[in-house]
């Protein structure tokens, strides 16, 4: 059995370079986990950033439909004022 072992190419491993590998292999895939947070940590960074971004410019864009609507709302009103006093106008010039 021993000269079937020894006549293979293959190396053989013993427990305690096993157990070395393994360590170097969990620290090694530490090292990259760490690295993968913080690389998501500064994509959440960047997202955030861009997230109140857009919400400044949504507020900014609200703020100018809300003057928007104030002005269409007292036209629509100036305008239904001036109806009214025509359709007044009308009913006591004609209609006495």
């Amino acid at each position: 059995m021993e000269l079937g072992v020894t006549a293979r190419e293959d190396v053989l491993v013993t427990k305690v370079e096993f157990r070395e590998a393994m360590l170097a292999s969990k620290n090694d895939l530490r090292e990259a986990m760490a690295a993968v947070k913080i690389d998501l940590n500064d994509a959440f960074h960047v997202l955030d950033l861009k997230i109140e971004a857009l919400r400044g410019e949504m507020r900014a864009a609200i703020a100018g439909s809300e003057g928007k609507l104030t002005r269409w709302v007292f036209t629509c009103m100036l305008g239904q004022t001036a109806v009214l006093i025509g359709a007044m106008y009308f009913a006591l010039r004609h209609l006495h």
